[in-house]
């Protein structure tokens, strides 16, 4: 039970540094300060810094294997805003279509990865 309150307070740690920093932006963007459309290209990263996060952090399995995700969706994502590669939304899905292969596929390798384990209590 204090391992559960822990992980609700990290999330919303995480959760309300996001807010702040996103509203710090916008404020700052109002002001001329910033020009923000230059970084919302980037919002995917938070994505990929949270499935880190999930990933690295000593908790269930099931936070790792939602972490996994997070990760590949937000590369994904940030690949098709960047246009890396040549790929976009257009030409890009059979990425997304490898990379659900590649977390299907860690999850049977690695159990301890798998949102979905039954074995999991």
């Amino acid at each position: 039970m204090i391992d559960e309150m822990q992980h609700m307070n990290r999330g919303r740690i995480f959760g309300g540094a996001t807010l702040i920093v996103v509203g710090a932006m916008l404020l700052l963007d109002r002001y001329g300060v910033i020009e923000v459309g230059q970084y919302w290209r980037l919002w995917p990263l938070l994505l990929v810094f949270f499935g880190l996060f999930q990933l690295l952090a000593p908790r269930s399995s099931k936070d790792r294997g939602s972490g996994l995700w997070l990760l590949l969706i937000g590369a994904w994502l940030q690949i098709n805003l960047l246009n890396l590669f040549g790929l976009d939304f257009h030409n890009s899905w059979p990425l997304l279509l490898i990379f659900i292969g590649v977390g299907v596929l860690l999850g049977g390798f690695f159990p301890q990865l798998d949102p979905e384990d039954p074995t999991e209590s």
